[in-house]
């Protein structure tokens, strides 16, 4: 007979699998961030000019969210039951600007391009993720607090 109440089990598993979630699109960010490309004059011809700055404001975004919801998954297993979003926020959006930074320096070293507009669409992006993850909780929270109450 297990002495581990249900629902933590559940939450266990949620939080792992978030953790596999964010750590799997890491690696995947670091990939696809670092590998070298082959580029010729004619396909850069075709490709609008700074395309590339939508891929990296839409992967940072997402990298943020997924990591604000991990982060929190996993506070909420511990004592603190109620784990501060805002301050989760703030780890989140602080680590992920220093990742942002650190990739683009680190680019260079793989015949990418590391530059300051890429590193802008990376914090925009991750600015974006975590505002959507403090709106998407606080809808939340007052939606179960709201059938509570019913």
């Amino acid at each position: 007979m297990s002495s581990i109440d249900p629902h933590f089990q559940t939450n266990r598993r949620r939080a792992n699998l978030l953790s596999a979630l964010v750590g799997g699109y890491w690696a995947l960010l670091v990939f696809v961030m670092h590998v070298p490309l082959e580029r010729e004059a004619e396909q850069l011809a075709k490709v609008p000019k700074n395309s590339d700055k939508a891929v990296h404001f839409a992967a940072f975004g997402l990298f943020a969210l997924l990591l604000c919801w991990a982060v929190q998954a996993r506070r909420s297993l511990g004592a603190d039951k109620t784990p501060s979003r805002p301050r989760i926020a703030m780890g989140v959006l602080l680590f992920t600007v220093a990742y942002g930074a650190i990739d683009e320096a680190l680019q260079p070293l793989t015949g990418r391009d590391g530059n300051v507009p890429d590193f802008i669409a990376d914090v925009i992006g991750a600015v974006l993720g975590v505002a959507a993850y403090l709106i998407i909780a606080r809808l939340r929270s007052h939606l179960t607090a709201s059938r509570s109450t019913s």
